[in-house]
């Protein structure tokens, strides 16, 4: 006997090779010679006795038919093979060229140390062996070399099905193609085959034979030895478990253990369970597959699968299909092997409990894909010196991208072989969540990967060839990264270390995190047209940036920051860009005139200090907020003027001698009910007379703006209070009050705050039917600002005064309409002053000088209100009004602010369009409390063309003493 090592196991062989001796076996038999002419059958009689080759237990005398044994019989023989297409020296005539086993019936092979099922004996001639029918059965009860064999001599071809319920077991070695060049197949359909007592199943035993064992249609199979497929040279063997059928293996599967081709196939909701390791492809010269394919089916493989354990294996998961594999799993086991293991498609599951070998001594592979998927703790990759492995998501290099699978592991270790992780998918967010270890490569080419693990003990390169590859992780200390043409890096995380860290052939880099060198943080290569985007920060210890060659692109985002210099190295046809905010890039050798620089925005300014030289720098101010100032005073001024608006359009009755009814004629004063008739009693119908008519009042306002032009936002609040009284017709009052305001940059890198205190005075007169509204309102601004420069690392501070004034004058005339509507057109025309002095700034390596400012705009406006009075239930007085007005506002004076850096002059830009067109939106109410009081309050939304715009609200008290 001999013995065969798997995964330093020993497996031992009943006969020598893995399979039988194809010595002839000695035997009695029935005889079957084929003849031209049809043949009758030849049916079971016992006449005799119980023993099958007994001619005279058999009706027609073996006239050549073909037997059946029928019925309920139960035959048992043990003195010869049983046997078809054999020569006899039993019977008369010719023996069977087949047997049938049917309706119940048993035919029982006793016989030990030879044949006890011969099918096929003589070359190029087909015979067969049919277990059909509930209850039939096949059985083969002899041990110590009582073989079943299918397809038994060289040249012959043999057939067993069993099928309908029919049963075929035995208690010893089954070989299916046992001669030389012969065909043997076993058909299990919705049947049961045993083989007990740790007999084998060696499908394909003779050099150049054929074995097929085919278990379809919920078929039960246990096999409780080893199963060998493919067993001899030039042999082709297949097991295929398809349609719902089980399959219990108890020893190994050994595919492919001479130069043979084993093929296993798992489909259709069937199942495989093997107590003892699967290894495909174990001999030189041999190939084996083994697919698990459709939803449903499953195998589990409890002491191990090797993929190619000494020539060329393949193992598919395909369809939704689950495989689970204890022990370990190996791809290309030995020197000289070669294996593949594929997972593909949505919902297929490749579990491995223990560690996954992919190219162990030779070169393997291991390929997820389309939504397969992969679990298990460690997948080592090229273990030993000399070998190869890969590990694809998507589609191998070199082919088409796929969709990809998942790599469900707590560990990817690189061994001391040559490995690679290759990503190649269609996928835009793929994640790998893995710890990667040991000296390998990681390749992107197509799809959008996120590394998200621990890559602290990974020593390898990483290239980018295409696709995006995001570094979402701070591990990466020790590692190069070459980006090709077509490729794109992302960095969200850290990556440093290596002699230059990231190299640019091509391609683009976008850095929201952290690069640092040893030498350069980035190289951009000689030959290529590479362009980066940063907003984090880039360092090298001798340059943060180096440029090989022109022809490149830098985007330098809010955030960004450099611990060295960008060295141009002289370099021409380059382009610099910078988004919002202020800037100062340490640079070396640039030359201004032969590169570009682009800014985000014309409030920008570009300025140069010794770029040229070893040690220079580009400084891009950004002055927005302080532009913003500017406009700010007119959205505060409007405000505060609205307020006065407000005052003089609603207000309380102080006439004294108008009558509640005239005044509100609308109401029908008859249909009130007696609680309302006793409120008008006390509060006069909302009308009062008062011998003073002075009224009181105070109100909060505030709200929000946005300018488009400095992409700053600017709120403001404040408490407004006042006084009127009416002499003859004309009202005149006072107010004054108190305001906060601040500004802020679109990237929250400025700031302006301050305080405001105003005063002034308002009046309304009666002009015929028209009412002329009047007013002055002056006060003075007291801000602080701060500015941050290089992504927040300084901050620049400075702080001014300022003051202004804001008259302004409007016309209305009110109409009555039907129903107590009540439609008031109003035009108005403000004029607005600001005075602003100049201030330094403090704090920071790019301090701004800023020169004193005035502003002044004019603002027309067409207005048209709506409103209508509602007596509540209460018997108090409730108006709601909607306003719509067109703007034309007009900003007069100069549109630059004078400042220097460093002693040199520069001029921000503080406004877009000089004229502006817009429109405002209102609601208001006012509530009247009694004859004395009033609640009121309103929003307003206003929008520009140059995309400016604002909200602002109001709510108040009116109080007449």
């Amino acid at each position: 006997m001999g013995r065969y090592a798997i995964g330093g196991r020993s497996v031992r062989s009943a006969t020598g090779r893995f399979g039988l001796s194809r010595a002839l076996m000695a035997s009695t038999a029935l005889v079957l010679v084929t003849t031209p002419a049809a043949l009758a059958e030849t049916n079971w009689t016992g006449n005799l006795n119980n023993e099958f080759n007994v001619y005279e237990n058999w009706d027609s005398n073996f006239n050549g038919g073909d037997l059946v044994i029928d019925g309920a019989h139960n035959v048992t023989t043990s003195s010869a093979t049983i046997a078809t297409d054999i020569n006899s020296v039993n019977a008369p005539g010719y023996g069977p060229r087949s047997l049938v086993i049917s309706g119940g019936a048993t035919l029982t092979s006793t016989i030990t140390g030879y044949a006890a099922i011969a099918i096929g004996w003589s070359s190029g001639v087909t015979s067969t062996m049919t277990v059909t029918g509930a209850g039939s059965k096949l059985v083969v009860e002899g041990t110590d070399g009582s073989w079943t064999n299918v397809g038994f001599k060289d040249g012959a071809t043999g057939i067993l099905t069993v099928s309908n319920g029919g049963t075929f077991e035995t208690n010893y070695h089954v070989a299916v193609g046992q001669g030389a060049g012969s065909t043997g197949t076993i058909e299990v359909d919705n049947g049961t085959l045993n083989v007990l007592n740790s007999g084998e199943l060696i499908i394909g035993n003779g050099d150049n034979s054929t074995g097929t064992v085919n278990i379809a249609n919920g078929s039960t199979a246990n096999l409780t030895g080893h199963v060998f497929v493919g067993n001899a040279d030039g042999v082709t063997g297949n097991l295929n478990i398809t349609s719902g059928s089980n399959v219990t293996v108890g020893g190994q599967i050994v595919a492919g253990a001479y130069a043979a081709t084993g093929d296993i196939t798992v489909s259709g909701g069937s199942s495989l369970t093997v107590e003892d390791a699967v290894v495909l492809a174990y001999a030189g010269g041999s190939s084996s597959t083994l697919t698990v394919t459709g939803s449903g089916t499953t195998a589990t493989l409890k002491n191990g699968l090797y993929v190619g354990y000494g020539n060329l294996g393949k193992t598919v998961v395909s369809e939704g299909a689950s495989v689970t594999v204890s022990g370990e799993l190996v791809v290309a086991y030995d020197t000289g092997s070669a294996g593949e293991l594929i997972v593909t498609g949505a919902g297929s599951t490749l579990k491995a409990n223990g560690t996954v070998y992919v190219g162990n001594m030779g070169p393997g592979s291991l390929t997820v894909s389309n939504g397969g998927a992969l679990n298990a703790g460690t997948v080592e990759v090229a273990a030993v010196s000399g070998s190869t492995g890969t590990v694809v998501v998507g589609a191998a290099e070199g082919q088409t991208a796929t969709s990809a699978g998942k790599l469900n592991v707590d560990t990817l270790a690189f061994g001391a072989g040559t490995g690679k992780l290759v990503f190649n998918h269609t996928d835009s967010a793929y994640v790998l969540s893995a710890a990667v270890t040991g000296a390998g490569e990681i390749k992107s080419l197509s799809g959008v990967t996120s590394l998200t693990g621990d890559y602290s003990a990974y020593t390898g390169a990483v290239t980018v060839s295409g696709g995006l590859l995001s570094v979402d992780t701070s591990s990466f200390t020790q590692n190069a990264f070459t980006v090709n043409d077509g490729g794109a890096l992302r960095v969200t995380g850290a990556v440093s270390n290596a002699t230059d860290t990231v190299t640019l052939n091509g391609g683009s880099l976008i850095n929201t995190g952290s690069i640092d060198g040893n030498r350069f943080g980035i190289e951009l290569s000689s030959g290529y047209a590479s362009a980066i985007t940063t907003s984090g920060s880039i360092d090298g210890d001798l340059a943060a940036i180096h440029y090989s060659a022109g022809g490149n692109s830098l985007t330098i985002l809010s955030g960004a920051s450099f611990g060295n210099v960008v060295d141009y190295s002289l370099t021409s046809g380059n382009t610099t860009s910078f988004g919002d905010g202020s800037f100062s890039v340490p640079v070396a050798y640039y030359l201004e005139a032969s590169n570009t620089v682009t800014l985000s925005n014309t409030r920008q300014t570009v300025l140069y200090s010794a770029a040229a030289s070893s040690n220079g720098k580009i400084n891009v101010v950004d002055a927005g907020t302080a532009a913003s100032q500017f406009s700010s005073v007119q959205t505060v001024t409007s405000s505060i003027a609205t307020t006065a608006a407000d005052v003089l359009s609603v207000d309380v009755d102080r006439s004294g001698g108008i009558s509640s009814r005239v005044a509100m004629a609308y109401d029908d004063v008859e249909q009130k009910s007696e609680g309302q008739k006793a409120i008008s009693t006390m509060v006069g119908e909302g009308l009062a007379v008062d011998p003073n008519g002075t009224l009181f009042w105070m109100r909060a306002f505030g709200g929000v703006s946005h300018d488009d032009y400095s992409d700053t936002s600017a709120r403001h609040f404040g408490l407004a209070f006042g006084a009127d009284h009416i002499f003859d017709t004309t009202r005149v009052g006072v107010m004054g009050g108190v305001g906060k305001l601040r500004n802020q940059s679109g990237d929250d890198t400025a700031t302006a705050s301050g305080d405001t205190v105003f005063g002034g005075v308002y009046l309304r007169q009666p002009l015929s039917d028209f009412t002329l509204d009047a007013s002055v309102v002056a006060g003075g601004i007291f801000a602080d600002t701060t500015r941050e420069v290089n992504a927040g690392t300084e901050t620049a501070r400075g702080d001014y005064n300022g003051w202004f004034v804001s008259p302004e004058i409007a016309l209305s005339r009110a109409y009555a309409l039907s129903g107590g509507w009540t439609l008031t057109p109003r035009g108005s025309v403000r004029y607005t002053y600001g005075s602003f002095e100049g201030y330094t700034e403090t704090g920071s390596t790019m301090n701004l000088s800023y020169d004193d400012r005035e502003t002044q705009a004019v603002e027309g406006a067409f207005e048209l209100k709506l409103s209508k009075a509602h007596r509540l239930e209460s018997g108090k007085v409730a108006t709601l009004s909607v306003t719509a007005a067109a703007l034309d506002t007009y900003n007069l004076g100069d549109a630059d602010l004078n400042a220097s850096l460093s002693g040199t002059d520069l001029t921000v830009s503080t406004m877009g369009d000089r004229n502006q067109f817009g429109g405002r939106f209102g609601l208001g109410a006012e509530l009247k409390l009694d004859a004395s009081a009033t609640l009121f309050g309103g929003v307003a939304a206003t929008g520009y063309t140059d995309d400016s715009w604002s909200v602002t609200g109001n709510a108040g008290l009116k109080v007449q003493f």
